[in-house]
């Protein structure tokens, strides 16, 4: 009869210890995630870093050294996602250059873009040198031109 117990007593214990391991996997999963986002370095697409907050991107403009471009625009803006792929373009031209290139794309209108940037419409890229910048320009939808402003502007 105690083996029998013992015998009964087994699967509980071990289904009782799967869920356990499921458990902790799961807690762990979700720590990962939690830290992993909380972490989450910039993405970097053809040259461009795309940065999800206006406080992460002032932080890396005022950090990098070398001049930059900053595409200020909205996920729900086709001209600013036009403009984005427009931008793309332009830092291949400028890889071997010292220009980093910086794009945020607010996700809500209501976003402060005024008050933090001085940015009136979407999409408009800021040319910065030594943290501040210099230059804005509305004039986005033509890589000619946003290669033209970063030469004249930023080299």
């Amino acid at each position: 009869p105690v083996v029998a117990a013992a015998a009964a007593a087994e699967p509980v214990a071990a289904a009782s210890t799967t869920e356990l391991v499921a458990a902790a996997i799961a807690a762990d999963a979700a720590a990962l995630t939690t830290s992993a986002a909380a972490a989450k370095p910039a993405a970097v697409t053809a040259g461009v870093t795309r940065v999800e907050s206006l406080e992460e991107a002032a932080r890396l403009i005022a950090a990098s050294k070398k001049p930059s471009v900053l595409l200020v625009g909205g996920k729900w803006c086709r001209a600013c996602k036009y403009a984005s792929g427009q931008v793309k373009r332009v830092s291949r031209l400028f890889a071997e250059s010292d220009v980093a290139f910086f794009e945020y794309l607010a996700s809500a209108r209501t976003e402060p873009l005024t008050q933090a940037l001085g940015v009136r419409a979407v999409p408009t890229m800021l040319l910065n040198k030594e943290g501040r910048t210099i230059h804005q320009s509305t004039s986005c939808s033509d890589s000619t031109v946003i290669a033209a402003d970063v030469e004249s502007w930023l080299l």
